[in-house]
């Protein structure tokens, strides 16, 4: 994008509806706002569950999550083992292009 600002604009939308479009719009925000409703209603339900850690519930915690690092690294350290073993082809398969070709085209 970027760029120099050659203009500015307003767009604005106006609909008309007419009556059982309207009752349309109402009972799918209805339908909407009853479902939005339930959902909190279950969720607020669900959350009186929640218990507060314990001290060994939380020294668990920080050892999963200790355990969830290290195999977010393991997977960056493959990932970067076979990114370095693609660029090592890449540069390999250059040169042999650069020694096939010689000295008959500047690249």
């Amino acid at each position: 994008m970027g760029g120099d600002v050659v203009g500015e604009g307003v767009m604005t939308r106006e609909s008309t509806f007419n009556e059982e479009g309207i009752r349309n719009i109402l009972k799918d925000l209805r339908a909407q706002q009853t479902n939005a409703e339930q959902r909190i209603k279950q969720l607020k339900e669900s959350l009186k569950d929640v218990i507060e850690l314990s001290p060994e519930l939380q020294e668990i915690e920080k050892k999963i999550q200790a355990i969830n690092d290290f195999n977010k690294n393991k997977k960056a350290i493959t990932q970067l083992e076979d990114m370095e073993t693609d660029l090592k082809t890449v540069k390999k398969d250059i040169v042999d292009i650069k020694d096939a070709i010689g000295t008959r085209l500047k690249l």
